[in-house]
């Protein structure tokens, strides 16, 4: 596919960072506000349809006193194949103030189809959805993206394009790393890789956001710190929190 020709190029450039039992903890405010906290954890590998897979998770919950505003106690699993780095299963469930969201997306790398499963309670109405669409060979979902961006080299000036498969629809990630500068982190200043990534949808409903993130410059390119524009305001998450696990 068109989506291939340019991926492939740097899939062999990703080495895949893989310490199991890692731990991050960020605490996320919005409009200057802490709103919450996600818990980022690398789990033991498992095995799906009789493959080995890297196992990510992530819990997002609010702040106690947020909790008056807006309640999410939401959790992700995105399941990695060992062998590319491609997903095969994405599993999400958020509880929040306005909505229960349950979404499943399986990924059949053979036909290059994804099976989705998606169901939403809202204001007491219920929205439920059953799809099949093809995917590209070369892909991440919206969640092991982080890890994979993780693995790549990270060369000031590198750009990589590589697109987000998500409830049936395909995104492109752009990247730009832009520079290498400090950041105070855990009372700490850390030499940061600083990344603009731009998310586009690409057709008829172009729409497109930039999201900035840092990642530590040393081998182990852990996440420090993100920056969003949304809708309303911005979004922010900073390390608090960080567990070293054991590499596999």
């Amino acid at each position: 596919s068109q989506y291939d020709r340019i991926s492939k190029k740097i899939w062999p450039k990703a080495k895949p960072i893989i310490d199991i039992g890692e731990k991050f903890v960020f605490q996320v405010s919005y409009l200057g506000i802490t709103a919450g906290h996600i818990q980022m954890e690398t789990r033991k590998p498992v095995k799906i349809g009789g493959e080995k897979a890297y196992h990510f998770s992530a819990k997002l919950r609010s702040a106690r006193y947020y909790s008056y505003i807006y309640t999410l106690d939401d959790s992700l699993d995105s399941y990695v194949t060992q062998t590319e780095f491609i997903p095969m299963k994405y599993v999400l469930a958020q509880r929040e103030s306005s909505q229960t969201v349950d979404d499943l997306q399986l990924f059949d790398r053979e036909e290059l189809k994804t099976y989705h499963w998606y169901k939403r309670i809202k204001h007491g109405k219920l929205k439920e959805v059953e799809l099949t669409k093809h995917i590209p060979r070369y892909f991440q979902d919206s969640f092991s993206a982080l890890h994979f961006v993780r693995s790549l080299p990270l060369k000031k000036g590198d750009l990589y394009e590589f697109p987000i498969v998500t409830r049936g629809k395909i995104w492109i990630l752009k990247l730009k790393v832009e520079r290498t500068e400090t950041i105070e982190v855990m009372d700490e200043d850390v030499s940061a890789i600083r990344i603009n990534a731009e998310t586009r949808f690409p057709g008829v409903l172009e729409k497109r956001g930039d999201i900035l993130f840092w990642f530590s410059a040393d081998e182990k390119k852990k996440l420090l710190k993100f920056e969003a524009q949304v809708k309303i305001g911005s979004v922010a998450g900073e390390l608090v929190e960080y567990k070293a696990g054991q590499p596999l």
